[in-house]
Formats: C-alpha cells, sequence, structure tokens
C-alpha cells in the first residue's frame, strides 16, 4: 500500500513536469515566432527601399544621358569659337618667341576687334561673322602710323573692309575646308570637342589643320575664347593668361600693356 501510494505521487510529479514543460515551450514558441515576425518586418523593408533608390538612380542615369545626348545633339556654331566678351588673353611664344597679348575690346553679335601687341609692333584686327564664316575683313597696322600709340585704342570695326580672308567656316564638323584658290593655303577642320591644356587652363576645341607648302600650321580655337594655340616647325604660341573685366585701354593708349604682362612671357 505505502509502495503503491509512492508511486501514484510520483506519476503526478512526472504528469506535472511534463505539463510545465510544455507550457513552456509553447511559451518560447510563441516568443519566437513574433520576434522572427519583427525580424521579418526589418528585413523586408530594405527590400523595397533599394528597388526605390534604383528606380531614382536609374532616372538620374537616364536624365544624365538625355542631357549628354541633348548636349551632343547641338550643332557648334561659328560663334561658339570668337571670344564672347571683352577680355585679355597672354600668350607665349609668338614673334621671335618673345611673347603677345590679344586685347579684345570690341565685342557685338556679328564683330569681334582684338588688338595684337608684341615687340614686331601693335596691330588691330576686324572679324565679322557672315555666311557661315568667320572672316578677317579689316587690319591696321601701326608701325605704319606716326601716331599709331595713340590710335590703339581706338575703334575700328566700322571702318571700310580692307581684307577678306576666311579664319573659320561652317558647319563645325570634321573634313570642312576652305582655301586653296589662287595659292591660298588649305584649312581644315581636323579635330572636334578636343581637350586642350593650357597654362590659362582647360578647354573644350576644334583644331584647324592649315597646309600651305612646307609643315602644317596646326591652330586650336576655344569656346567663348578664340584662338588658344598653334604650333608647327619653329613657331609657335600658346594662351598662358586670360584675364576679364581688365584696365588695358590705358595701357593701349601708353604702349605699356606688353610691360604690364611681361613676367607671363617668360613662364
Amino acid at each position: 500500500m505505502f509502495y503503491r501510494q509512492i508511486f501514484l505521487l510520483s506519476c503526478l510529479i512526472v504528469a506535472v513536469f511534463i505539463v510545465l514543460i510544455g507550457c513552456a515551450v509553447k511559451s518560447v514558441t510563441e516568443e519566437t515566432g513574433n520576434d522572427q515576425g519583427y525580424i521579418g518586418l526589418l528585413q523586408s523593408a530594405p527590400t523595397e527601399a533599394p528597388d526605390a533608390q534604383n528606380h531614382l538612380a536609374s532616372e538620374a542615369v537616364n536624365n544624365n544621358q538625355n542631357t549628354s545626348a541633348n548636349n551632343q545633339s547641338q550643332p557648334l556654331l561659328l560663334t561658339d569659337f570668337l571670344p564672347d566678351r571683352e577680355m585679355t588673353k597672354v600668350f607665349q611664344g609668338g614673334f621671335e618667341n618673345s611673347g603677345m597679348v590679344h586685347v579684345v575690346d570690341k565685342v557685338t553679335d556679328q564683330k569681334v576687334q582684338i588688338k595684337q601687341i608684341d615687340f614686331g609692333g601693335p596691330i588691330a584686327k576686324v572679324y565679322e561673322v557672315a555666311n557661315e564664316e568667320i572672316v578677317l575683313v579689316y587690319v591696321l597696322i601701326f608701325a605704319d602710323l606716326t601716331n599709331g600709340a595713340d590710335n590703339l585704342a581706338g575703334d575700328f570695326t566700322s571702318e571700310p573692309a580692307n581684307r577678306n580672308e576666311t579664319q573659320l567656316k561652317g558647319p563645325i564638323q570634321v573634313g570642312t575646308s576652305w582655301g586653296g584658290e589662287k595659292g591660298e593655303p588649305i584649312s581644315t577642320i581636323t579635330q572636334v570637342d578636343v581637350p586642350v591644356n593650357t597654362p590659362a587652363g582647360f578647354f573644350r576645341a576644334i583644331e584647324v589643320t592649315i597646309q600651305w607648302g612646307g609643315s602644317p600650321l596646326i591652330k586650336y580655337f576655344g569656346k567663348g575664347v578664340g584662338i588658344i594655340k598653334a604650333s608647327t616647325h619653329g613657331y609657335g604660341y600658346e594662351l598662358v593668361g586670360l584675364f576679364y573685366k581688365t584696365d588695358d585701354e590705358k595701357y593701349l593708349e601708353s604702349g605699356g600693356i606688353m610691360a604690364k604682362y611681361a613676367d607671363y612671357f617668360d613662364k
């Protein structure tokens, strides 16, 4: 009888123990299930975020591609390769390799006036845009004048033409050429959108090759600036300084502009 009671008590204890274990397992399972659900939400959130980010990135790439395509589809204009405002351009090289200054002091829709000053003597040049060409239409050599220094600051854009020399011709694309008549040199656009790095800065330029007898003369025209570099066998010049809003008119009047920029010629 005693052993029977002990046996029944043991069975009861085991049963209670089993029930307690079952409840504990259920509780742990439910808690684990909730944690997994929360983690699942955390894991599912970023799977949507990259999709949204990728969509935005794709739009940005498409926009960049469209912008690039639009830029490429826009034709280059002749006026893109003339100075677009008044400026002073300082070159190393030139006449006797002694340096040169271009003072662009008149800019209109159709004409640009440039005063070229070097130790060979100052020259005024007027360029005109007409009939898909940039033409040198007027030249005044101040060495031929008794009061050349006084006249150097003048405006010659309204003077009658005394030249007719095509400097650049459209369309701006590789292969466009001009000249070759009556012994004239033949000029050809040989590259478009050329990266040109000068001491004055980096430019996107077009390359023009001028063939006349011996070695060709290669010229580079930068957007908004005009000529930035030229080279041939034994001769050349390169832009080393570019200045806007200067007071160079008074130096034109006094004839001291070469002295003002002398430090640039030896760089």
